[in-house]
């Protein structure tokens, strides 16, 4: 992007130190990052389907209903700072007392043009203009085209702090307590500026002829008739007729964690199998807010354009990577109260994204340490039994009926959880071990999905697609945690002290697992129809939210294996490689009577491989991390988290290095990195659908170059 950097730096520092002959030591650290990184982002709004009795191509033939590619240039600072103090006054009393603060900054310049193409008032162009391949059009020309360009602002500033104390008290020969208080605090606000510029208001000003073409990865390339980059042309308006010359939204979440654990340990006298046994207790109280503010940003005066001021120009920034040539950039940081004006969005659907979700945890636990041998075979290990009890409540406003008006509502559960689990590790006499571990696990919701806002909708269309007009969604304050029973079994194999592999396979049944939009009848009797909106069939209407659903497993087998060469061939001293694959399989059953579907987040498969040399000082090393297919969460209009097919990656990382061994520049360390070699791009999809492609983003490549200094 015209008018960002493409260079950063990172500094750190430490000091360690000890004082009182060893009873007093203390750790200072300071850590400074700045990061620029750069991506191009193609962004599709859709694929609608077209057919014989509108268009002259074959029925059910998707089209692009629109795109938002653009540039994104960031930047990320931050600072940290950490301090330990440890005394020890006597060989059975330890305290420490640890400190953290970081503060951080990402923003973010976003220079595009959003291009209106099927879902607008733009003309596709019939055959043999618009060409069609496996059932989508992939080339042709839409005349009448009003882009939309956009210069963005995307902040964001966050602060966190955290304080611990510890005291480790040894009471008694066997007996020990230990003494754990903390405290952390994460306070974050967002800003995000969209601009909006083009060649006239609405349906004034010149349109645009715009050809296009599939590229790589089934992203569209264009051939436009307008200059874009051309600030005679383009003002500050909106060419889109949204009613909007930009919007601007501000919002901030505090999220704030107590935690109390007091840990004790006593150990038994005797050759016994069981050594000693840990118990205690657990408490944490945790809060989080999210506040949200959105405003429409109006021209001043009533304008229906203003010129880009000079002084706010940076020149143009380069789209040719998908054809559109160069684009106005200018930074609207400075057009807030000025230019625009700021008119705040009061609709019900911007004031229920505001809510608290508080959560306190108690957890009793004891696990008890086994050292023993079973039939000649050494046996070390544990098992025992975690019992956790949740109390999570939200306060949060919603629409009490189909109309504006706002209530507030709280709501909450509470619940208790056995968690038992038992790892066991059997020392065969061969450089090798077994390991079986059982367990019941427990994963809590996000915060997010349970917050208590709540909207209804009323479907006005002439016939209503789902039996009903009357529509929910909310979040969920009684959502309770994932659980599962998991089995793991591995076989470790060590040959000498550096080189191993293993073999581990797992399973874990899915007790509870949540869907996002889990769907149930709601009656809306005494909702209000919306003025001139016909009535409903029926007051039964559909509720959707984040939902337990039952049923379900992960399996999974893992290969690890760590190999110098020179175990095997000495000539090789220094050569090694380091590699990792795993296979999982997963069904969920998220909707009763609906197909299973795989656990969000899990690529089918997933390998790591390394290959390395050190010696005398010189290290070097390339890096591969590939993950197939999977099913993942990520950020979607209006900043709500959306599903999408994420195709497979395969990224290639190296860095070279040398560490001074002797004379002045002793201990000195000098590193080369390059991360994402290959520009490996980041591909979602709709539906799992190869045709189409809803995010295409190149990233690019990073290049470090570091300096360390021991003394």
């Amino acid at each position: 992007n015209a008018g960002t950097s493409d260079t950063g730096n990172r500094i750190s520092l430490a000091y360690i130190d000890q004082f009182m002959d060893g009873k007093l030591g203390v750790a200072l650290g300071y850590a400074h990052m700045e990061s620029p990184y750069q991506s191009n982002r193609y962004e599709a709004w859709g694929y609608p389907t077209v057919g014989s009795n509108s268009f002259n191509v074959p029925a059910n033939t998707f089209v692009i209903g629109g795109v938002k590619p653009y540039a994104l240039s960031g930047n990320i600072t931050r600072d940290g700072y950490m301090g330990v103090i440890e005394f020890q006054p006597s060989e059975t009393l330890t305290l420490s007392l640890d400190g953290y603060y970081s503060k951080f900054n990402d923003e973010q310049i976003l220079r595009g043009i959003e291009l209106p193409l099927w879902w607008s008032g733009a003309q596709l162009q019939p055959p043999p203009s618009a060409v069609v391949t496996n059932g989508i059009i992939t080339a042709g020309q839409f005349n009448g085209v009003k882009g939309i360009i956009r210069n963005d602002v995307r902040a964001r500033e966050a602060e966190l702090a955290a304080l611990a104390g510890k005291v480790e008290w040894q009471f008694s020969p066997k007996d020990s307590v230990v003494f754990d208080l903390s405290w952390s605090k994460g306070d974050r606000t967002d800003t995000d500026i969209e601009s909006y510029s083009g060649t006239g208001r609405g349906s004034a000003g010149a349109t645009d002829n715009l050809a296009f073409a599939t590229a790589e990865a089934g992203r569209l390339v264009f051939r436009p008739t307008l200059n874009y980059g051309d600030y005679n042309t383009i003002s500050l308006t909106d060419p889109g007729g949204w009613g909007q010359a930009g919007y601007y939204k501000a919002p901030g979440t505090v999220d704030e964690l107590n935690t109390l654990k007091i840990a004790a340990k006593h150990e038994f006298s005797g050759d016994k199998a069981i050594k000693s046994v840990d118990y205690g207790i657990g408490y944490s109280d945790r809060s989080k807010e999210k506040t949200v503010n959105e405003w429409f940003l109006d021209l001043a005066g009533g304008a229906n354009s203003v010129a880009i001021p000079t002084s706010a120009r940076v020149g143009q920034t380069n789209l040719s990577w998908l054809g559109l040539g160069n684009v106005v950039s200018y930074d609207p940081r400075g057009f807030l109260g000025t230019i625009y004006s700021l008119r705040a969005n009061t609709a019900a659907d911007v004031a229920i994204k505001s809510w608290t979700v508080e959560e306190t945890i108690l957890t009793a636990f004891a696990k008890f340490n086994v050292d023993t041998e079973v039939g000649g075979v050494p046996l070390t290990g544990d098992f025992g039994v975690q019992v956790v009890n949740t109390d999570q409540s939200s306060t949060a406003r919603g629409r009490s009926n189909s109309t504006a008006t706002l209530v507030s509502k709280t709501e909450g559960t509470e619940y208790t959880q056995i968690l038992p689990s038992m790892n066991l590790a059997f020392a065969l006499d061969n450089d090798a071990k077994v390991r079986v571990a059982l367990a019941r696990t427990l994963s809590r919701p996000r915060m997010d999905q349970m917050n208590a806002a709540f909207s209804y909708s009323y479907d006005s269309s002439i016939v209503p697609n789902r039996g009903t007009r009357w529509f929910q969604n909310s979040g969920n304050p009684l959502l309770e945690p994932i659980l599962a029973q998991a089995v793991d079994v591995s076989y470790e194999k060590y040959f000498g002290r550096r080189a191993y592999f293993a073999v581990a396979g797992f399973y874990k049944n899915l007790e509870s697992w949540i869907v996002d939009n889990v769907e149930r009848p709601f009656d809306a009797t005494g909702l209000v129809v919306p003025t001139g909106a016909p009535a409903s069939p029926t007051n039964i209407g559909i509720a959707s939210s984040p939902g337990n659903v039952k049923g379900g497993f992960i399996r999974g087998l893992e290969f690890t294996a760590s190999f110098p060469f020179d175990q095997f061939v000495p000539a090789l001293e220094g050569f090694g490689a380091n590699f990792s694959a795993t296979y999982n399989d997963s069904s969920i059953k998220p909707i009763a009577g609906q197909p299973a579907t795989k656990v969000p987040g899990l690529s089918e498969k997933i390998f790591n491989t390394s290959v390395y040399y050190e010696r005398y000082g010189f290290q070097a090393r390339l890096s591969n991390r590939y993950r197939s297919d999977f099913t993942g969460s990520v950020v979607a209009f209006g900043a709500n988290l959306e599903t999408r097919s994420i195709q497979a990656e395969s990224v290639l990382d190296g860095q070279i290095g040398y560490t001074f061994q002797s004379g002045p520049l002793n201990n000195l360390s000098v590193l080369f990195q390059v991360n994402n070699m290959t520009d490996e791009p980041f591909t979602t999809l709709i539906n799992d659908d190869e045709r189409l492609v809803k995010d295409y983003q190149e990233y690019g490549r990073t290049f470090l170059v570091g300096v360390n200094y021991k003394f």
